[in-house]
């Protein structure tokens, strides 16, 4: 059952490997303790057939950059996050295992850009998209209020800023507010994992493994390339909803199969904690 997801895997286009270890670290070794040996690393590659010369490079880049360090105990080497790889991944878990797909908030803070260059304005929505916001085509930028930078750094970059409520939102703005974009990859991650998420035959634990990772990788760079978007502004259809629920119902399936080990209570919380 996951030789298509293998396939599509390669078929994608270029394969980012250091992202897919990123994943690797943080969905599988982070609840047991956080470091991978290489040996268990390789299992799972080459179970996606993943050339054993770019995983080295992949971690080597890695560890450059300070994502994850190395540790070796004779011939024996292993991979953990850094610290910084660890708080990057960490802060990015309350949206990859978010519970439902839509933030809720009883306030909402709301940025007009201001008027600009388009090269200027590009470089501004990058810079409010590392703030996670929710960005219309117009030139607005919203968030929950409990997780909006602050007011005061919104005006230094020359931002119109407010608080205000969903309750009352014109019909455009289910137009101006959800990405094009994320409703097609949307489609394709509901393809791509129906037939697991229909199915009711257990996978062996390696397999389970490697289609646990996948739907999770999948749904992490889906997700943090494209914020939520709060139910008052989604259009009549909009499948990231749908996507979501697959991914929820998938990934909690695969869980007791993938565990296939004994497990420490720690990593139970922290298991049961996702999704």
């Amino acid at each position: 059952m996951i030789t298509p997801l293998v396939r599509d895997l390669h078929d994608a286009g270029r394969l980012r490997v250091w992202s897919l270890i990123i994943t690797i670290l943080g969905d599988v070794a982070h609840p047991h303790g956080g470091t991978m040996s290489m040996s268990d690393l390789l299992t799972l590659t080459d179970h996606m057939d993943i050339d054993q010369g770019a995983i080295r490079t992949a971690l080597s880049r890695l560890s450059k950059e300070e994502w994850v360090i190395a540790k070796k105990t004779g011939r024996t080497s292993a991979y953990a996050f850094s610290h910084g790889g660890r708080a990057a991944f960490e802060s990015a878990s309350a949206q990859v295992y978010a519970p439902r797909y839509a933030p809720e908030s009883d306030a909402w803070v709301i940025a007009v850009l201001p008027p600009q260059r388009a090269k200027d304005r590009q470089a501004m929505q990058k810079t409010l998209a590392e703030t996670n916001a929710l960005q219309s085509q117009s030139g607005v930028a919203l968030w929950p209020a409990t997780l909006a930078p602050k007011m005061g750094y919104l005006e230094q970059l020359g931002c119109l800023s407010f608080v205000g409520d969903l309750d009352r939102v014109p019909s455009w703005a289910k137009a101006e507010f959800p990405p094009p974009e994320a409703e097609l990859l949307a489609k394709r991650f509901i393809a791509k994992y129906q037939e697991i998420g229909n199915s009711d035959t257990p996978l062996p634990a390696l397999d389970a493994m490697v289609a646990r990772i996948l739907i999770l990788h999948d749904w992490r760079r889906m997700v943090l390339r494209y914020p939520a978007v709060p139910a008052a502004l989604q259009p009549d259809v909009w499948t990231m909803t749908a996507a979501h629920a697959l991914v929820v119902k998938v990934y909690k399936g695969l869980l007791s199969q993938s565990e296939s080990g004994p497990i420490s209570l720690k990593a139970r919380a922290i298991l049961d904690a996702r999704f």
